[in-house]
Order: structure tokens, then C-alpha cells, then sequence
């Protein structure tokens, strides 16, 4: 299942995490090793999920009604897909409050051109190439938009240059 199909069926209320599972204890460093290992193409893991329409108790206050159908409940993978939906959707799961999370991963930057990621430092603010995660997904920034940021602050940028921070935002 592709990530964008997850995260649907977590905002479809079609996927859910049981009470039983721990909760989100993953720290910043393991988000920035997580979209690192993504963008390098490594393996990241296997999610393992489970169709039922008799679930067991949900986090995050769901009741289930049988209505719904067969849900899908996330058994193996929670903390990446948490990790996922926050520095993607920017915002949390349904399935959390913010008084449940040890460490808000959110805020993750990437070098679009160096592909260097680092959460927010105050020399990202003048560098139009510290791009934060949220914003390439939500495509509120474009690779052509950096470019073009990059030249009027008086930057000769080169095809390859161009063609690598275009890179970035494919990966």
C-alpha cells in the first residue's frame, strides 16, 4: 500500500490504531533517519494490518459502529506511519493529542540542495533552500520556486543545480 493510501485511510476513518499498542515514542532523530532512509530508496520496514469488522478498543476515542464495515487496524508500523502523517500532513493523527506524544516530530527541514536534514535552525531563515518536509508535500513550495528564490537573491543557478534541487523534490 502506497504512503498517500494510508494516510487517506487514516483521514477516511478507515485505519486505526488498537489501545493496545504503545504509543508514539519515536524521537526526532529517528524522523530524520526515517526520511533519510526514504529518500536514499533504503527498505524502511513492512506495515502489517489487519481487516476486521469486530475490532478491539480504538486509540484515540473511535467508537466502531458496525455500519463502518471491515476496518483496518494498524498492527506493525504505527510509529513510522505517525512519524509520516505529522511531517506530511503536518499536523497529528486523529488518533492522538499532543499530550500523548513524548516528541512532536514535526518541523523537519531538508536542504533541497544538499539534501542535508536538520530540524529548524534560525540559518534556515535566509537560506531559500531549507524547505520544511510539510511544505514540499503540500506542495505549498515547488522546486522551480527555490530556483527562482535562489536567482533573484543573485545566484547564477546551474542546469545541474536545477536539475539536483528537482531531484530533491522527486525523492
Amino acid at each position: 500500500m502506497k504512503i498517500s493510501s494510508i494516510l487517506e485511510k487514516i483521514d477516511e476513518r478507515q485505519l486505526f490504531v488498537p489501545a493496545f499498542q504503545r504509543e508514539y515514542v519515536w524521537k526526532k532523530k529517528d524522523a530524520k533517519l526515517l526520511i533519510d532512509s526514504m529518500i536514499k530508496g533504503y527498505p524502511t520496514g513492512t506495515i502489517l494490518t489487519w481487516d476486521t469488522n469486530q475490532p478491539p478498543e480504538l486509540k484515540g476515542g473511535h467508537i466502531y459502529d458496525p455500519l463502518q464495515g471491515a476496518i483496518k487496524i494498524l498492527l506493525d508500523g504505527q510509529q513510522r506511519v505517525t512519524t509520516l502523517y505529522m511531517l506530511i500532513r503536518g499536523v497529528l493523527p486523529p488518533y492522538y493529542t499532543l499530550e500523548e506524544i513524548t516528541e512532536d516530530t514535526r518541523g523537519l527541514h531538508i536542504n533541497v540542495e544538499t539534501r542535508e536534514i536538520e530540524y529548524y535552525q534560525k540559518r534556515m531563515e535566509t537560506d531559500p533552500r531549507w524547505l520544511n518536509v510539510t511544505d514540499i508535500f503540500s506542495r505549498a513550495k515547488r522546486a522551480r520556486d527555490i530556483v527562482r528564490e535562489l536567482e533573484q537573491a543573485g545566484r547564477q543557478v546551474s542546469r545541474q543545480e536545477e536539475d539536483n534541487i528537482d531531484d530533491t523534490f522527486s525523492a
